[in-house]
């Protein structure tokens, strides 16, 4: 179950990440490649929206 746990935080993380233009489309699409979630389906968000 803790894993479990840890693995929503890691999700949050690369997630957010990514949005912001730290995490690229591979590495993304590594970590949610088995979840039938893709880099391009995702919106990313920049300083200039303020987040």
């Amino acid at each position: 179950m803790i894993i479990v746990d840890m693995m929503e935080d890691i999700r949050e993380v690369v997630e957010y990440r990514f949005q912001s233009g730290e995490v690229s489309n591979e590495i993304y699409d590594r970590v949610f490649g088995d979840f039938n979630f893709e880099a391009a389906e995702i919106r990313k968000y920049g300083p200039w929206e303020g987040i």
